[in-house]
């Protein structure tokens, strides 16, 4: 469990720093990345291309991870995000699904997100 959640902190950690710590160290060649808005990457490439994009033009200003839970080749993280985004600050609440493989990389990995501020609409 462990080893899963330090490879998942570096990967936040890199949005944080904007720069490619081992991203190969991190997921397969194959890997199956969904972001939260729906767009879906299909290879380690092309999250490497998404990643070095988005970091040119926006800025993660925090990630913070809440939970996490294991079972078997699987983990949830829960977290908070934080980022300056096309020129305005953006904040959401999220979950990952993470598949991991036998070499402790990353074979798929899903987002899911809840917009901030959240409200009630009986108040």
């Amino acid at each position: 469990m462990y080893q899963k959640e330090e490879i998942i902190n570096l990967w936040f950690k890199m949005w944080i720093y904007k720069k490619d710590l081992g991203m190969e160290n991190i997921f397969s060649q194959n890997i199956k990345y969904i972001e939260s808005y729906g767009v879906k990457y299909e290879n380690l490439l092309e999250v490497k291309r998404w990643f070095h994009e988005w970091n040119k033009k926006n800025t993660v200003l925090s990630w913070e991870i809440k939970d996490f839970w294991h079972k078997d080749n699987k983990t949830m993280v829960v977290w908070h995000f934080k980022c300056l985004f096309e020129g305005k600050v953006d904040e959401f609440e999220g979950n990952s699904i993470i598949y991991w493989n036998e070499n402790f990389k990353i074979d798929f990995l899903k987002e899911f997100a809840c917009k901030l501020p959240q409200i009630n609409p009986y108040r």
